[in-house]
């Protein structure tokens, strides 16, 4: 369990690293669409983290990264390149009980970030193996 703590921790760091901050206004005029499903709307956070708040935000239109207290929009992320003139887009796949993001940025870069519903207020990362998150 430490591992993945420490797996989650890392990762985290490398996003504040390669992401910009952005205003996090939940307006609808974002060109980048994310459109996360009624049921992961909300903040889901991990337990027991000493770093302070480490987990996700969803809104109806914006996928965001809670990292120690701080949140990172990502649909803000990808607007403000756009904006710039890059090449970026965002996509999404929901079902009743699974979530996926993919967003693709500057250069080709992508990443996915796909999400299982373990109960109505508990969710897993699937990509970290027991990463469960609870909705606050």
């Amino acid at each position: 369990m430490h591992s993945i703590k420490k797996l989650l921790v890392l990762f985290f760091i490398g996003l504040v690293i390669v992401s910009c901050s952005s205003d996090n206004d939940d307006s609808n005029s974002s060109v980048i669409q994310i459109n996360p499903p009624a049921w992961i709307q909300g903040k889901w956070l991990m337990d027991d983290t000493s770093l302070g708040e480490m987990g996700w935000r969803f809104t109806s239109n914006d996928f965001i990264i809670i990292q120690a207290s701080s949140e990172l929009s990502q649909r803000g992320m990808l607007q403000d390149l756009l904006d710039n003139g890059g090449d970026v887009s965002a996509s999404d796949n929901s079902t009743d009980e699974t979530y996926s993001v993919s967003l693709n940025s500057i250069g080709g870069q992508s990443i996915t970030y796909s999400f299982t519903q373990i109960s109505s207020d508990e969710i897993t990362w699937d990509t970290v193996t027991n990463s469960i998150y609870r909705k606050q």
